[in-house]
């Protein structure tokens, strides 16, 4: 009965553990106690298939007590194998009190592995070691190397592909991977998978061949350090031990010996899915190709205590859509994606991580059908630094206001400092006797906007005096029925080159007697009032396109135009349409909506003595900015009725070329669907 009865326990146990997918240990002699114990952080990754996953740890030797113990996710994703259709990364650090500098021994053990293919046990475990002895040669605590590796790797089976593992050593130390090969130790069942080959030497994996399959491959690497020349390490306790460098043998010899112990040993363990063959292995089709801005893969970033470092990632799949970023960094760190297409990566080091290097690796995920096709993975090291110049930044609704000591930039004189629109009086910098300071617009200055989708309002509300409160809303609209408007599902909007887009902008407001007025509209690549590429549509109330059409608006307060889709779209990813906008009284002769169109050669006096108006009673509001997109140009064969749409495309083309047709058949690019939303950006005005 009581045999019957540890049965049914064990598969409780069984079935409640979380499956292992990976994990990681570093470990950072952080000071010295007062007491004469040593402060130890140690950061544990681990990636199980829910945000809950557990384990133990066991000290083997010298490794005293938890003083403080903080976890937190890394990242998660439901992109996994068909049997564990989650993952999640988890980090610990857990910083400790140890009693000597001695060698440092901690293990960490669960169940149960996510199924593998080539046969490993049930149970997991990250063996960890370190000799905390100062170096001769530097004088500090022995570091151990810096790693990391995303979790979850996936590659189709008839694409090849080279893996550089993050191995960084602070001290310089030759780094060598290698396979663990002790079993219940450095491994479980110390299975190698097939189809692969590890260059210990460079930390590099290559996956060479195999079959799909929706079990994994489960690595247990074991990563170690060895000086460069000889060196020792002395204790407080007065003792002493030398480290020799690693004795490689002759080439004809397929492996190494050294004559001595590493001077640390690390666990890097993770997945590895390998799917069904891909239509092509060419990057940029399926598998997601890595565009500038991304970093090159051992980039060195710097980054300053309590700043914000960003690593922005952009790439492209023209026959997918690209989904997801995955990535695997420090504790607290943050991904977004951008409205620009862009991913974004955020994190802000502490002051307890002055002087330490943290890896961030990331990949990018593309999907078609059920498809899902991961980019290669790139790591970057990040070098935290001490504070090089104090600043301090305030935002209010509409400016930052930004403060730079000038005490923290010694040999830089203020006036070799300039925002990006020096030549605009309202964006020069100004000082005191202790800084050198700027109100800057948001939407002046080379102020970027960026959207990310997270954090704005469904409906914009504006207040204005005189108007009290209205909303904006501008769509897009299939035809000039005006009915329905375009499925917000349905973004980007993609148009035919010739073919009509029909917009609508719709101003609701608290006040009758009003009128709206749209002063301009651009298309630029970015959803950015300030960017330097843009085509003209309207300005000034002028038509410029020569295809734009006006339509009969349902009441005052809404602005109804058409225009043909033009080659502008066609040379970017994305594009979006911008627009400046305000409310007029109406029946005022002194508001801008009562001028209508003013073109260069219109004299110049309605400024003046609409500005002497305004002083005396509100007939019309601030300007606002209101953009919407993005829109993509359908990659279709061009015809000759191209010739007969006389754009405008003075951004292309110089004056007394010959431009000649060339037709040119592609495949039509899908892209990440995106959300309608509506910017609402206050434009700066000349009012005092």
């Amino acid at each position: 009965m009581a045999s019957v009865l540890l049965l049914q326990l064990l598969l409780v146990s069984l079935a409640s553990a979380r499956q292992h997918f990976g994990g990681s240990v570093t470990v950072r002699v952080k000071y010295k106690n007062p007491d004469g114990s040593f402060r130890v952080e140690v950061r544990n990754k681990a990636t199980f298939d829910s945000c809950q996953g557990s384990y133990t740890n066991f000290c083997w030797q010298n490794c005293g007590l938890t003083s403080t113990w903080v976890s937190g996710t890394i990242d998660s994703s439901t992109n996994a194998s068909q049997s564990n259709t989650q993952w999640c990364q988890i980090e610990t650090v857990d910083t400790r009190n140890v009693p000597s500098d001695k060698h440092f021994q901690l293990r960490y053990l669960g169940c149960c592995w996510i199924p593998t293919r080539h046969g490993l046990k049930n149970d997991w475990r990250l063996q960890t070691s370190l000799d905390l002895g100062s170096r001769s040669d530097t004088g500090k605590p022995n570091r151990s190397p810096d790693i990391d590796i995303l979790p979850f790797l996936r590659v189709p089976e008839n694409c090849p592909r080279t893996y550089e593992l993050m191995s960084f050593d602070p001290d310089g130390d030759r780094v060598r991977c290698r396979y663990g090969n002790i079993p219940n130790v450095e491994c479980s069942s110390c299975h190698q998978p097939s189809g692969f080959t590890l260059d210990q030497d460079s930390c590099t994996l290559h996956y060479n061949q195999s079959t799909a399959n929706p079990r994994v491959y489960g690595f247990e690497l074991v990563v170690e350090d060895f000086p460069q020349r000889n060196i020792t390490l002395g204790y407080t306790d007065g003792s002493r031990s030398s480290s020799t460098p690693l004795v490689v043998r002759s080439k004809r010899h397929a492996t190494h010996t050294t004559p001595t112990p590493p001077l640390s040993k690390l666990p890097l363990q993770f997945s590895f899915l390998v799917d069904p063959a891909a239509p092509s292995c060419e990057e940029g089709l399926y598998l997601p190709e890595f565009l500038p801005p991304t970093p090159l893969n051992g980039a060195r970033l710097h980054a300053e205590v309590d700043r914000e470092v960003e690593i922005r990632v952009r790439a492209r799949a023209s026959h997918a859509t690209i989904h997801d970023i995955i990535i695997s960094g420090p504790l607290n760190i943050t991904k977004q994606r951008s409205t620009h297409g862009e991913f974004v990566i955020r994190w802000t080091p502490l002051q307890h991580d002055l002087g330490e290097f943290f890896p961030i690796c990331f990949a990018v995920e593309a999907e078609t059908g059920s498809g899902v096709y991961q980019s290669e993975m790139r790591c970057v090291l990040v070098e935290v630094r001490r504070v090089s110049v104090n600043s301090h930044v305030i935002c209010t609704e509409s400016t930052m206001r930004v403060e730079v000591e000038k005490s923290s930039f010694h040999g830089l004189h203020e006036d070799h400092l300039r925002l990006n629109d020096g030549a605009n009086i309202a964006c020069r910098l100004r000082s005191n006797s202790t800084y050198v300071f700027a109100d800057i617009p948001l939407s002046g200055c080379g102020t970027e906007l960026e959207e990310d989708g997270d954090y704005l309002r469904p409906v914009v509300s504006v207040w204005d005096r005189g108007f009290g409160r209205f909303t904006y809303q501008f769509e897009f609209y299939p035809n000039d029925q005006y009915q329905a408007m375009v499925d917000p599902a349905s973004y980007p909007v993609v148009y035919d080159i010739g073919s009509r887009i029909y917009m609508q902008i719709e101003a609701t407001s608290s006040v009758n007697n009003t009128v709206l007025f749209v002063e301009s509209c651009r298309a630029s690549p970015y959803d950015n009032q300030n960017s330097q590429q843009t085509y003209s549509i309207i300005e000034n109330g002028c038509k410029v396109d020569p295809t734009v059409q006006i339509h009969s608006p349902s009441h005052p307060r809404q602005f109804r135009s058409s225009m043909k889709a033009f080659k502008f779209i066609g040379m970017f990813d994305q594009v979006y349409i911008s627009c400046t906008v305000l409310m007029c009284a109406a029946g005022e002769p002194n508001t801008r909506s009562s001028q209508g169109c003013i073109s260069s050669k219109t004299p110049a006096t309605w400024p003046h003595n609409h500005q002497r108006r305004k002083r005396e009673v509100a007939v019309e509001s601030a300007r606002h900015f209101v953009s919407q997109g993005p829109l993509h140009l359908k990659r279709s064969a061009e015809s000759s009725e191209s010739s007969a749409l006389h754009l405008n495309l003075n951004l292309v083309f110089i004056a007394g070329c010959l431009l000649a047709a060339v037709g040119m058949i592609s495949a039509v690019v899908l892209y990440q669907a995106r959300m309608s939303k509506v910017k609402y950006q206050p434009l700066s005005t000349e009012e005092r």
